[in-house]
């Protein structure tokens, strides 16, 4: 931080401050899918400001906020994710094992502790694919 980073060091302390809180309330973090979601949180909240600041027409605020954005995003893209092909093929197992709706192939990633091969998958990413798989399989009446 002899750079001077001023960016880098705000979104750093931010994050610090973040984990810091999270890690002493009821689910500390224990998985980089948490720390993800802390950087996803602050992606969009950082996201947010910069449009009200766009909105009230000050430049100088809204361009400190996308500097903010884009080291954010950079730490966001250094978090190792399960690909969209590899939670389709964790999802359809799933479903030839026997799941027959959404909630019960919920229930199977809530016990493989929302991990594919090892890399965390967000509930989001799951259950968009159990969806569209689950619609597919769908047969009409």
């Amino acid at each position: 931080m002899r750079a001077r980073d001023q960016p880098r060091l705000n979104v750093l302390r931010s994050i610090i401050a973040e984990v810091s809180t999270a890690s002493k309330g009821k689910q500390p973090i224990t998985t980089d899918l948490h720390v993800l979601k802390i950087l996803s949180r602050k992606t969009s909240e950082t996201q947010a400001v910069a449009d009200m600041y766009s909105r009230q027409a000050r430049p100088d605020l809204k361009e400190k906020e996308e500097s903010e954005l884009t080291v954010l995003k950079e730490y966001s893209n250094q978090v190792q994710t399960v690909t969209e092909e590899d939670t389709k093929a964790a999802v359809e197992k799933i479903i030839t094992e026997g799941a027959t709706d959404l909630n019960q192939v919920m229930k199977k990633m809530r016990e493989a502790r929302w991990t594919i091969e090892g890399l965390p998958v967000t509930s989001s990413q799951v259950a968009k694919v159990a969806k569209s798989l689950l619609k597919g399989s769908e047969r009409p009446k």
